[in-house]
């Protein structure tokens, strides 16, 4: 009793001081700090838990307001009653967690005081607060910063959890994750470029089967610079954790260049990604003339460790073609290619 005089006492000086020095809504803080006492005083030291326990200043309460308990799996001793507004006066809202950090059900006590000390409310509980017809947001959630905040007693060294940030993309590298680029390089303006865009919708529509949607992008015209392929690839890897990815580019070529939206484009480009994202693992296939080039040294494709596989639809030295079912008295062997002679058959 004396102790609890004692607190009284500085109480009411520093209550005189801060009236005294006209800071603003100091009256309010010293009503919720005798509040506080009261609580600890009344609630606690009457009774005081042996288990680990903490008290929360939930937030003011006014006039009119409910407050109730929400018992998620209630039984016959405690149950959630509907409730008509039951505060009488203006007061403060408190939580004794018996078991903080527990999963629900679980033992505690709702206590509502005014600002002299009064009981306005007093609960014990197997559930948690409701304040008109809500949780208090402080309560939520037992690992974030404001619950640790809204703690002013308890009877253990309680320690805010430290919850790491988990970089997914990390976690994604376990598992092959899949996805790819199609790529068009030729305008309109271009020969070949309705071939280009049919067979060029083929090759996306079946990598949307073969993978998914949301993991395979089409660059096509008129985002078709050399640019484009490479925001592509980061979008794929960096956004869409892939690490298993399928570049497929079909465009006008020359030796170790080809051209992709009016812009030239070497070896050098895709050998330069590759090496930027060295832990994923690349598949390569063009569709151009002298395609094969990509893949003879100096500048070669094969020099990155992470290329799992290049397919060129020609050598260094010859043309790619469109689809042709007759010529110089000759019958293509699959007549039911279409627009664009290789990509049509590696389709099927």
């Amino acid at each position: 009793m004396k102790g609890r005089n004692i607190l009284f006492l500085i109480a009411g000086i520093l209550f005189l001081l801060l009236i005294l020095s006209g800071c603003p809504g100091s009256i309010e803080i010293i009503k919720l700090e005798l509040a506080k006492q009261e609580f600890i005083t009344k609630i606690i030291e009457e009774d005081e838990p042996e288990e680990p326990a903490v008290a929360l200043y939930l937030g003011a309460v006014k006039a009119g307001d409910m407050v109730y308990d929400y018992v998620p799996s209630p039984d016959q001793q405690y149950k959630t009653e509907a409730v008509a507004p039951n505060i009488s006066k203006p007061g403060f809202l408190f939580y004794l967690d018996l078991a903080p950090g527990a999963f629900y059900n679980h033992p505690g006590r709702i206590v509502v005081m005014d600002e002299y000390g009064e009981e306005l409310y007093n609960k014990e509980t197997q559930g948690w607060p409701m304040l008109n017809n809500s949780i208090p947001e402080v309560i939520k959630s037992p690992t974030k910063e404001e619950y640790y905040q809204a703690v002013f007693w308890n009877n253990y060294t309680i320690k805010k959890p430290y919850i790491p940030v988990i970089d997914i993309s990390i976690i994604a590298r376990l598992f092959k994750i899949y996805g790819a680029v199609v790529v068009n390089g030729l305008t309109p303006s271009q020969n070949l470029y309705y071939e280009a865009s049919q067979i060029h919708d083929m090759v996306y529509d079946s990598m949307v089967d073969l993978i998914n949607e949301s993991c395979v992008v089409k660059v096509d015209y008129s985002n078709n610079h050399p640019s484009d392929i490479e925001d592509a690839v980061e979008y794929l890897i960096e956004e869409m954790n892939v690490n298993r990815l399928i570049i497929y580019i079909i465009a006008h070529g020359g030796n170790d260049s080809m051209n992709i939206g009016g812009y030239g484009m070497s070896t050098t480009t895709l050998i330069n990604l590759m090496n930027d994202f060295s832990d994923i693992q690349f598949n390569i296939i063009i569709e151009s003339c002298h395609a094969g080039s990509w893949i003879q040294y100096p500048l070669s494709l094969t020099s990155c460790s992470n290329l799992v596989m290049a397919i060129t639809t020609t050598t260094a030295a010859l043309s790619a073609y469109a689809d042709v079912d007759y010529g110089d008295g000759m019958t293509d062997y699959d007549t039911s290619d279409v627009y664009v002679e290789w990509t049509s058959d590696f389709l099927k």
